[in-house]
């Protein structure tokens, strides 16, 4: 049984895929009931570290002989029923001894400790013990001698050999996963946790993750606000600057979406890797306007029931307009204008009821006012023209300036026309020369 001596001591090349540092781990005493103990340094504070025994031991002290046996739960895992890929790593013989094929920095590693935290999760098989990390360590003591798997919620596991009573891991994959998620701005598309936009304005997003590395069950998921509809087209995942089409699925829709990466390509990454999401999203009828915005979180989740969340804003406003009488300041109804904005592009709007109207790209492109309340404007400044001047009044021959400041400054706009002038009534001047001639 010396070989799957050579096996478990092997086993520590698990360290390279998931990040944890494994020493050895036996009991003294040849029946295996001894008080073994795993310790976890630098763990991650709260985190659960479990253990599964997969094979029981009897060690001899004197000979240093082994023997394994598969231990209760796991004979569908060591038989191939579960995977039948098993069978080439592992012999169990007729006497139920187990031995193995895998060498030193085998690459397969990875793949059977994978394969058995999946079996251990599919059978509902309970971990042997389990600790929950302080601030500095965290142990598991009182172990039997055996052959055991070491999982923990941020999706790191090992498995340890059996040559001593005592087992150090070292949690090199403390780092917890980051998320940064910023919107881009829509004047020089610099990217930062808000902006302001218009109704039917395209919002671009970016998420960027990191210390994703030989993590496990990692996805990212964002739920579109009523005020924002999703282009699915738009979803696109970056390794550093590089497109990544494989090692993940998406499930989208209008109003949200879901990456699911998969822990294989979560393997393949270094500590160094950063993971970043683009994708786009419209502003819709049902935005928000004013100061509360519209909110938009992207949630990502791993391990067993951690997430990270990160919170975009943005903001959508409006502004009033009243026509008045230049003198009195009373309120004029019959004037027409035409919105532009900044680059001269006209502002179409949809009226929802007398005195409001809404930006709708699809609308037409005049505001009818004695006084109304236009919405859905990003911040910025806007040209009022004047179409059509009440009746008595003289159209204003030049332009009126609208600027809605980011901070959410409410608006308030009057534009005042001047009456025009009373034209002379013919024939007064002219009697009165008639007379006089007349008189001569």
């Amino acid at each position: 049984m010396n070989k799957l001596k050579k096996f478990a001591g092997i086993l520590l090349a698990l360290v390279m895929c998931f990040g944890l540092t494994c020493t050895a781990f036996a009991a003294t005493t040849e029946d295996g009931d001894g008080d073994g103990t795993i310790t976890i340094t630098n763990p991650v504070e709260g985190e659960t570290y479990s253990v599964y025994k997969m094979l029981d031991l009897s060690y001899n002290t004197t000979t240093k002989s082994y023997s394994y046996t598969v231990a209760t739960g796991w004979e569908d895992f060591f038989n191939g029923t579960y995977d039948s890929s098993i069978t080439s790593y592992f012999t169990v013989d007729s006497d139920g001894y187990v031995t193995s094929t895998l060498s030193d920095n085998d690459s397969a590693l990875a793949t059977v400790a994978k394969t058995a935290l999946a079996y251990a999760q599919s059978k509902d098989i309970s971990a042997t013990a389990s600790v929950t990390a302080d601030s500095t360590s965290a142990t598991i003591t009182g172990l039997d001698l055996g052959y055991y798997l070491v999982d923990t919620t941020l999706g790191t596991l090992c498995s340890i050999d059996s040559t001593d009573t005592t087992a150090e891991i070292v949690e090199k994959n403390s780092d917890t996963p980051t998320e940064d998620k910023t919107v881009a701005n829509s004047e020089d598309g610099a990217y930062s946790d808000s902006n302001t936009a218009s109704i039917g304005d395209t919002v671009y997003y970016k998420v960027v993750l990191t210390n994703l590395a030989n993590k496990s069950n990692v996805t990212l998921t964002d739920t579109m606000t009523s005020g924002l509809t999703l282009d699915t087209t738009s979803i696109t995942v970056y390794k550093g600057e590089t497109v990544v089409t494989s090692g993940y699925s998406v499930t989208s829709s209008t109003t949200g979406y879901t990456i699911t990466f998969t822990d294989d390509f979560l393997a393949t990454l270094s500590s160094s890797d950063v993971i970043t999401v683009t994708y786009s999203a419209k502003i819709n009828e049902n935005a928000v306007i004013g100061t509360d915005g519209n909110t938009n979180s992207a949630v990502l989740s791993y391990g067993t029931g951690h997430t990270v969340t990160d919170t975009t804003k943005t903001t959508v406003f409006e502004f009033e307009l009243e026509k008045v009488d230049a003198t009195t300041g009373e309120q004029l109804s019959g004037a027409t204008f035409t919105l532009k904005d900044s680059n001269g592009n006209v502002v179409n709007v949809t009226k929802q009821s007398d005195g409001s109207y809404k930006v709708d790209p699809n609308g037409t492109d005049t505001i009818t006012v004695g006084k109304a309340t236009i919405t859905g404007l990003a911040a910025g400044t806007y040209y009022l023209t004047e179409v059509t001047a009440p009746d008595g009044y003289n159209k204003l021959t030049t332009d009126t300036e609208v600027v809605i400041s980011a901070d959410g400054t409410a608006v308030s706009i009057q534009v005042k026309n001047s009456a025009g002038s009373e034209l002379p009534s013919t024939g007064g001047i002219g009697t009165t020369i008639f007379y006089v001639v007349g008189g001569v």
